[in-house]
């Protein structure tokens, strides 16, 4: 039996084996089901397929979605990151 979901914004393969299965080690068999290699970044909306057994682990509400996007990083603080006349100010 197929089971199908749809990627979330910011979910990866290992989300979804989390998701689905209980367990990332699932994830391998997920992505050579659907073509796609393990660190590939599915887009959000693209239908996803398995055959394994599904486990419902997590709520709609609460599923993992590790993805960090660019602007969610921290910024390194500190006076090795600091430039004079910048951010680090001389009086």
């Amino acid at each position: 039996m197929q089971n199908t979901r749809i990627i979330r914004q910011g979910q990866s393969l290992l989300d979804v084996a989390l998701c689905e299965t209980g367990t990332a080690d699932s994830a391998f068999a997920i992505a050579l089901q659907n073509g796609l290699s393990l660190t590939d970044e599915p887009q959000a909306g693209t239908p996803i397929s398995h055959a394994l057994e599904k486990k419902q682990i997590y709520s709609l509400k609460n599923e993992p979605a590790t993805a960090i996007t660019a602007g969610e990083v921290a910024k390194p603080e500190g006076i090795g990151y600091w430039i004079i006349g910048q951010n680090f100010k001389v009086s």
